[in-house]
């Protein structure tokens, strides 16, 4: 697999990569007349200031099969699935970008001046991203939030090593959402399958406030079951959260390039 197709496969939402995947907990359903004070953390953390956008500096690596790799990045994002992402030398010059405006995807490679382009829907976007990861969801996924979850509906246990709890509840494709928070953050997420499949398993840690409005983890460890490697991403520094022109998330391929369209 060359470099442009392992970044695309590293990016696209976390077109996440993953090794040693974890498990849930041994945990056991809280008692019914704890439930109430048990949910004060889930509903102050839905009710917390959310960024809608994101513009920082990154370094990714991933680990598999006994080899490491750390790349340093440039990241500009927003809701619900607008992305952009270039790999830069050493000087800060792009190398490698990709690009998503919700719908199309564009993937080109400076150094071997091949691209590919098409649609996020395509089968080619789907041998690297599960299908079961909304691209709606994309930017949730990176801020350590979550878009659907409804009070009323989520099971709450308590792990039985840590005493923590666990909210569990299940979105509309039927797939279950396990969220552990920590003073009012969330820790970890594992998207989990009826068949007991982890299709995602992200961490999260060393939040830091934006501006007075949101927060935003430094780091997140994305891992899932078929997924061939283990994901870091570490935020580097970080320029605001102020919208800019969606325009950066079109790329018109260089008539140069040897272009690849997928549908």
């Amino acid at each position: 697999m060359n470099f442009s197709h392992r970044i695309f496969w590293a990016f696209c939402l976390l077109s996440l990569l993953s090794g040693c995947v974890g498990r849930l907990p041994v945990t056991e359903p809280i008692a019914p007349a704890d439930r109430e004070q048990a949910l004060a953390p889930l509903s102050f953390f839905l009710k917390q200031g959310q960024c809608d956008w994101i513009d920082l500096d990154l370094e990714f690596s991933w680990q598999a099969y006994g080899s490491k790799e750390s790349y340093s990045a440039t990241m500009q994002a927003g809701t619900p699935a607008l992305l952009r992402l270039a790999v830069v030398d050493p000087l800060g010059q792009p190398q490698v970008l990709f690009v998503a405006n919700g719908t199309r995807f564009s993937l080109a490679d400076k150094r071997t001046a091949e691209g590919v382009e098409g649609l996020l829907s395509s089968k080619y976007v789907q041998q690297f991203v599960p299908a079961s990861v909304l691209k709606e969801d994309v930017f949730y996924w990176l801020s350590g939030r979550t878009r659907t979850c409804s009070l009323q509906d989520v099971r709450i246990y308590r792990d039985h090593n840590s005493s923590r709890l666990w909210y569990q509840f299940e979105d509309t494709h039927g797939l279950s959402h396990w969220l552990e928070l920590a003073q009012h953050h969330l820790m970890r997420h594992i998207l989990l399958g009826a068949d007991g499949t982890f299709y995602l398993d992200v961490q999260y840690s060393d939040y830091a406030e934006i501006e007075g409005r949101c927060v935003w983890p430094s780091s997140v460890k994305i891992a899932g079951d078929h997924l061939p490697a283990e994901l870091v991403l570490t935020v580097k520094k970080i320029y605001g959260t102020q919208p800019k022109d969606k325009q950066i998330f079109h790329f018109d391929m260089p008539t140069h390039f040897t272009a690849h369209v997928v549908e």
